[in-house]
């Protein structure tokens, strides 16, 4: 047994260092057939006409849900917060108000039509 783990070493130490060294194709070696074509108009884009103005982050949608908090009445403990979604007419059902159209404006605004309601 002894014997037989030493010649399998033996034969490792000689064939390990071979290993897949043997098949490298180095970069400036590189066959013609596996070289990319080279090109013959090469174009500067101008990526910046990319960008346009951006939109407000916090403009409301259709679909969004927004957090409300309704006083029902004139002390603090009475203010109930309930999650709305913003409908496909792009109006949300806040309750003791009803629907108020909040797509298209921005937190602040919709803030101040609640409050008007």
């Amino acid at each position: 047994m002894g014997q037989l783990v030493l010649k399998f070493s033996a034969i490792l130490l000689i064939l390990g260092p071979m290993g897949c060294v043997r098949n490298v194709i180095r970069a400036h070696r590189l066959p013609t057939v596996y070289q990319a074509p080279p090109v013959a108009n090469v174009q500067e884009l101008d990526l910046s006409r990319l960008a346009g103005d951006t939109v407000s982050s916090e403009l409301i949608e259709r679909g969004d849900v927004l957090q409300v908090t309704v006083g029902s009445g004139v002390a603090n403990d009475e203010m109930v917060t309930v999650p709305l979604r913003v409908a496909e007419d792009g109006m949300a059902n806040v309750p003791l108000v009803g629907n108020i159209p909040v797509a298209g404006l921005e937190l602040e605004g919709s803030e101040q039509a609640i409050r008007a309601a």
